[in-house]
């Protein structure tokens, strides 16, 4: 329903009495007003009384303007004439999203935010909401009447001040876009301010949102307690990312009501709310939560250093510390406070066994599980949490249904925030906290000295270093500031980055946001999973990045001390005592100095590396920009600048592409026959793609290199193909060398081969075998609803983690090892092959499982049992062939097509099967098999390139006159090879001889000569090319079949000389593969290329990546 925007004057408006069109004072107001609900409207309290009780009881120090209404809601909006400060007038539930940072002040009732509640007397607060923790919702906190005013922050110009100086220039205030197009006016309200508005009823999709009747619910029930009676402990469980940690601010919030202040144990060392990750806290929380955990990162109440992100490295120890923060809270003022406990996702395997723990030592009182509707897999296995400690102990357990779609859920209008950044975040925020204002630099801060030999260095897994080395280390780094009281529990009061380290005189600089007295107590520092941003290192000539300097100044980062506040006798001092010319190792705070520039030898061998990287594993060329891959190129190499996106892609990759591709067309000049693979299809981005595989033989070694991907327009005609694949040829050069093209079934690409290429058409032997077992299983309906009987039972354990943990437990019971069901495609007949043969291994634990499940599906008897059992067994040779066809990339795979096929029609013959049904499957089977494989045996280049295999030769074919017949395929095209090689040689030996007997003066020798020469061409010509061939043929027919596990390529690479003629020929048929699946593997794998973020590639680009993944490794 569209609203208007209506000026109200002194006209009469249908529907609206005059007495609500009023003027007050100098001022006037803006109505949005929908025609058809004008009678609604008229019932509204008249706003001339909301402005006269503002101008009454008005001690804001400004003047109001204007005042407008949001369309069909109770928010009325004043603006004032002050630049950075709006009114809001909130009626009713009606709920405002803002979406930027704000300060905010109540000036009439209450009002909640965030499960919040602010009153006329709390302090002016800021509001967070940028880009990490989704929208913040203000609302009335009683239904009643709340006015409050919005005033642009400070922290805006703070922040953005910090993401321009050390997170990449990254934007977090940035909207991607919105959904609707707010009214002029408040466009000008939100440009002031900083920030937006959204003004739906129904708040916008968001990554976290608050599910506020639950939520609400649970905080009622807890204000409720008497804490004196029963201590409040609220642990937290779910899936990482499943927003523990905000609907943890949320409750928090909602506490502040009743209690000043709050406990919280953060057991999450990988994302701490409160603290740079990698520690496991406690903390006191005495202020609201209004943001993302960069905003209100605190000093711990008590911290324990863990030194890694992953809890699994060291189950132990978190144990360890786990029960040392709970003696440590074990004090009268603690204990009478409510306690929240944040947990890591842990959800199934040892994870369960640490939540165990967990509970057991702490004693909630409750259980609040977080799960996810859409996806159980991701859900808590709460029956560990139910049989195995609730018997024990005695708490409440919540069920909460997660807020978060899926982990890639994003609010559309905020930019989206990774990992990478929000760490980077956390880190910037912390260590800003050294620093008085936004216009300092880090490296303008004065660190603190302290004396090496009152600190012991501690390296994450590494042992045996030197004190000189483990310096080296340190330098430039983040180490924890710890406290070793010799146990494996090591406290940390903070974190600081090591400036400087000086040797000679045995001091470290160090930059830490820590107070002094904290620091005195520090007698260890330990180097972790905490790494400086990328941004924090610049390069040498930037005029911002000083070395330290010895200074006389006095300094505290963050206190008020002077140099007096710190005795001599203890490790830290607040001043340097070093000479003015001290220089520490050159290494900034902000980075490296370059000592020296690697060659162009080293940095080309590292362009090389990295371009094989980006190819071998199809990584998005935007891996470049990533920040944490920039960081961690840095620390393997900090004199190498990783090149730009545009320099990668403009230069790298068609540098390498060229290199490769000369190298190619080089070989391919002395290469006089080969064969082409080719398929097509079609990308995440739905664009039509063919991709050409070149095969042939060179320097006794088969090579298979793709030659091109290229877009194919929207009609796929025989037509448009041949003439994409016409201009592959041509560019290659190779159109007059081509023996035949394999490729699928299919008809276009059929015709585009034999019409318009007019070149041979084979096809591929693997989509033949395909066709053939799925025309024999659907022909079966037998067969077909065993197969989807199957599938139900499959898809039962792949929907329930009950029955799959059940089933699990009776392997397990049984002596067996836990395996799981195997779901099929029913167009892959290899994956029903796996499929039952997965359910035959699982047969009896498989039984047991079913006979126990309350709504089983149909489980199989007996004889349909056997049906899968001879299924499996009639199957099993395809699955072998199939792998003997598509193994072959270094050796020949058509010359076996012959023999695979007598070997599987020898084994259908003679298999035997205990069912009807399996028989008819067997017996269909092998009448498809002859139709459409059987006929091979008479394909004259089948048939050539299996005679020509020294391990098959004429053995391999199944009657003889097929293999004669191949006999005189060969003989044929030997003679006409010999007498073109005859020919050649003769007219090269007739003018070499007529060059000579020009040249020569010597009659005399010449004719005591002629009579010999003469005598020899007469021999020569006197082998017809019959003789010849038949004697080649004989010579190499008389030889001992080749082992069948060798490689025949070698064999001919030894009789290269005694069968030159024979030679030649295996190259041109030796190098044609059974299958095209050498093409097919690219769009297998280029699905990652084409997929996501990275379908923004162009034909070209994609061309060169494609083209150097299946290259890079050919030479």
């Amino acid at each position: 329903m569209r609203s208007e925007l209506g000026l109200l004057g002194s006209e009469n408006l249908t529907g609206m009495r005059q007495s609500q069109v009023s003027y007050v004072n100098h001022f006037f107001f803006f109505y949005y007003y929908d025609k058809s609900q004008l009678a609604y409207v008229q019932n509204r309290k008249p706003l001339v009384h909301v402005l006269s009780s503002l101008c009454i009881n008005n001690n804001l120090g400004f003047e109001m303007k204007e005042i407008f209404r949001l369309p069909d809601t109770l928010l009325i909006f004043y603006e004032s004439n002050s630049s950075e400060k709006v009114v809001i007038e909130f009626n009713g539930e009606d709920v405002l999203y803002i979406i930027g940072t704000v300060d905010v002040c109540v000036l009439e009732g209450k009002i909640e935010i965030w499960g919040y509640t602010m009153a006329v007397d709390t302090p002016k607060t800021v509001l967070y909401s940028i880009g990490l923790r989704g929208l913040i919702p203000i609302k009335s906190a009683d239904g009643q009447k709340a006015v409050v005013i919005l005033e642009k922050s400070s922290q805006t110009i703070k922040w953005k001040t910090f993401m321009n100086k050390y997170v990449l220039n990254y934007n977090m205030f940035a909207l991607n876009g919105r959904r609707l197009t707010p009214p002029k006016l408040l466009l000008e309200l939100e440009e002031k301010l900083g920030c937006w508005f959204d003004l739906n009823k129904t708040p916008m999709s968001n990554q976290r949102l608050v599910n506020d009747e639950q939520w609400q619910c649970f905080c009622d029930e807890l204000l409720n307690r008497s804490i004196e009676l029963e201590p409040i402990r609220v642990l937290l469980a779910g899936y990482k990312n499943s927003g523990k940690s905000t609907m943890m601010c949320y409750f928090i919030n909602k506490l502040l009501i009743k209690w000043d202040r709050i406990l919280v144990l953060d057991f999450d060392i990988e994302q701490s709310e409160f603290s740079i990750p990698s520690c496991i806290s406690a903390f006191v929380i005495d202020k609201p939560l209004l943001g993302p955990n960069f905003t209100h990162l605190m000093q711990p109440l008590k911290s324990y250093f863990f030194e890694s992100n992953d809890v699994m490295t060291n189950i132990p120890l978190y144990n360890e510390i786990v029960e040392k923060i709970v003696n440590d809270i074990k004090t009268n003022d603690l204990q009478k406070m409510p306690c929240f406990i944040n947990t890591m996702g842990f959800i199934k395997g040892p994870g369960l066994k640490i939540l165990h723990n967990l509970i057991s030592k702490i004693k909630p009182s409750d259980v609040v599980q977080l799960k996810f509707n859409e996806n159980q897999d991701l859900n808590l296995h709460s029956e560990i949490i139910n049989n195995n400690t609730k018997s024990s102990l005695s708490y409440n357990l919540w069920y909460f249904t997660s807020t978060v779609k899926n982990k890639l859920a994003k609010a559309p209008y905020l930019q989206y925030v990774d990992k990478p950044i929000r760490q980077q975040l956390v880190i910037v925020s912390y260590f800003s906290k050294c620093l008085e204002s936004t216009d300092i630099f880090f490296n303008d801060i004065v660190p603190y000295r302290i004396n090496m030999q009152n600190i012991d260095v501690q390296i994450k897994d590494v042992d045996g270093l030197t004190q000189d080395e483990s310096l080296d280390i340190i330098n430039a780094n983040v180490v924890a500031l710890c406290v070793d009281n010799h146990t494996n529990v090591c406290e940390c009061v903070g974190f600081g980055v090591v400036r400087a380290v000086n040797k000679s005189t045995g001091n470290i600089y160090i930059s830490t946001p820590v107070i002094p007295d904290l620091l005195k107590q520090v007698n260890q520092f330990r180097l972790g999973n905490v790494n400086l941003p990328n941004t924090f290192y610049a390069e040498e000539n930037d005029p911002d990045n000083q070395l330290i300097q010895a200074t006389e100044n006095t300094f505290s980062p963050s206190t008020s001390a002077t140099s007096s506040n710190l005795s001599s006798q203890h490790l830290i001092s607040s001043q340097y005592s070093e000479s003015s010319s001290f220089r520490p190792r050159q290494l900034k705070f902000f980075g490296s100095t370059k000592i020296n520039e690697l060659s162009d030898s080293e940095i080309n061998t590292i362009n090389k590396s990295f371009i094989k990287m980006i190819v071998a594993d199809y990584q998005p060329l935007s891996l470049v920009e990533n920040v944490g891959f920039i960081e961690y190129s840095k620390k393997l190499q900090p004199l190498y600048s990783i090149p730009s996106k545009k320099v990668l892609t403009s230069q790298l990759l068609p540098q390498e592409y060229n290199v490769i591709l000369l190298k190619i067309k080089s070989i391919l000049q002395n290469v006089n026959d080969l064969s082409i693979t080719t398929d097509m299809w079609t990308s995440d981005s739905n664009k039509s793609y063919i991709t050409v595989t070149c095969h042939f033989i060179f320097d006794d070694k088969l090579y298979s290199p793709v030659i091109a991907t290229k877009s194919v327009s929207d009609r796929h005609t025989g037509q448009n193909i041949a003439a994409t694949l016409t201009n592959i040829f041509n560019e290659w050069n190779i159109a007059n060398k081509i023996i035949t093209v394999i490729s699928d079934n299919g008809s276009i690409i059929k015709n585009a081969i034999n019409e318009h290429l007019l070149k041979n058409h084979h096809p591929c032997v693997a989509h033949t075998l395909n066709l053939t077992i799925n025309e024999a299983i659907n022909e079966n309906s037998d067969l077909n609803q065993i197969l989807k009987k199957c599938r139900t039972i499959v898809g039962h354990f792949k929907h329930s983690s009950n029955a799959t943990e059940k089933l699990k437990d009776f392997q397990l019971k049984m002596n067996l090892p836990p395996l799981k069901v195997k779901q099929d495609v029913p167009t892959m007949w290899n994956s029903s092959l796996i499929m039952m043969e997965r359910l035959l291994s699982i047969k009896e634990p498989l039984s047991a499982t079913m006979s126990t499940l309350p709504q089983a599906p149909n489980y199989l008897n007996e004889s349909e049992w056997e049906i899968i059992l001879d299924s499996t067994h009639i199957l099993k040779p395809f699955q072998i062939m199939t792998a003997e066809l598509l193994s072959g990339e270094k050796y020949p795979t058509l010359s076996v097509v012959i023999p695979l096929i007598r070997g599987l029609q020898h084994n259908l013959r003679n298999l035997k099967t205990k069912t009807d049904i399996g028989d008819i499957f067997r017996n269909m089977l092998m009448d498809i098999v002859s139709r459409r494989l059987g006929i091979l045996e008479n394909n004259k280049i089948v048939a050539k390139a299996t005679f020509l295999d020294p391990r098959f030769k004429k053995t391999a074919f199944d009657l003889l006159e097929n293999a004669s017949n191949a006999q005189k395929w060969i003989s044929g095209e030997l003679k006409m090879m010999i007498s073109k090689n005859t020919e050649k040689k003769n007219e090269m030996n007739t003018t070499e001889s007529t060059a000579h007997s020009s040249n020569s003066t010597n009659n005399a020798t010449k004719s005591l000569w002629e009579h010999f020469d003469n005598k020899v061409v007469q021999v020569k010509t006197s082998l017809s090319p019959n003789i010849t061939s038949t004697l080649m043929i004989r010579q190499y027919l008389d030889m001992p079949l080749l082992d069948r596990r060798k490689n025949p390529l070698e064999f001919w690479k030894q009789h290269k000389h005694t069968l030159p003629d024979l030679y030649n020929m295996q190259l041109k048929y030796l190098c044609i593969p059974a299958t095209s699946v050498p093409s097919e593997r690219v769009f297998s794998k280029t699905g990652l290329m084409t997929n996501d973020h990275r379908n923004r590639l162009s034909p070209k680009k994609l061309d060169y990546i494609i083209f150097l993944n299946s290259n890079l490794n050919l030479f």
